[in-house]
């Protein structure tokens, strides 16, 4: 059986995008996901995960139960701390879950009391980070690599100050990678990450993200597969 590439991609729009400008050779339905079964510089499986840490994480699942899978590549787009350029793309070196509705050195987060979470929050078992080997694949891509983070949900501008003391190093936040990282821990599968910048953390009006031009790069990144 020969080993493949899987890759990851969350939303209907930006799998879309992934898979515009990739050669497709057959669909195959695996339990609740359609299998785009590609060709280009190695075999790839493209499957959309959906959006968020538990459909990722069953999706990584059922793919690496059901398939040879040498290695997982997540595409994306992603919002970012600090500045950035639209269409900016950025590599994880790592990857933690973001403890967003939880209290650290006595301070709950902003989204532990809209969410009514005090006075326990959520575990810290949750903070697990992951490291991430540089990502082998696209190697004509220009990209920055940094540290991610993952949340349940697109934080708030509330949340930023919470971000920046006890996340200090990070630059992206998504809502998969972190998730889909711990499902192939558990096989011994690595895990890249790359998205492509689409708004500023903090910011939850979505019609003022860049999305049009980040979906167009997810089409460049399909081309280079």
């Amino acid at each position: 059986m020969i080993a493949k590439t899987l890759i990851l991609v969350p939303s209907s729009l930006e799998l879309e995008a992934v898979l515009a400008k990739m050669s497709v050779r057959m669909k195959v339905q695996k339990g609740p996901y359609t299998v785009f079964m590609c060709t280009g510089l190695r075999e790839y499986l493209v499957i959309g995960s959906g959006i968020g840490v538990a459909s990722a994480s069953m999706a990584t699942g059922i793919a690496l139960a059901s398939y040879a899978i040498h290695d997982i590549l997540v595409l994306g787009i992603g919002g970012v701390m600090g500045p950035w350029e639209p269409a900016e793309v950025f590599e994880a070196n790592s990857d933690t879950y973001l403890r967003l509705g939880s209290i650290e050195n006595g301070e709950y987060s902003p989204l532990s009391s809209r969410m009514g979470l005090e006075p326990h929050g959520y575990a810290k078992a949750i903070s697990s980070k992951f490291v991430m080997q540089p990502c082998p694949l696209l190697m004509d891509l220009k990209r920055t690599v940094v540290a991610f983070g993952t949340s349940d949900q697109i934080s708030s501008k509330e949340d930023l100050p919470f971000l920046e003391r006890h996340y200090p190093d990070l630059r992206v936040e998504n809502m998969e990678g972190a998730a889909i990282t711990h499902a192939a821990s558990l096989f011994d599968t690595p895990v890249y990450q790359i998205r492509v910048a689409s708004n500023s953390v903090g910011n939850r009006n979505v019609p003022q993200w860049e999305i049009p031009k980040a979906l167009d790069k997810l089409s460049e990144i399909g081309s280079l597969l």
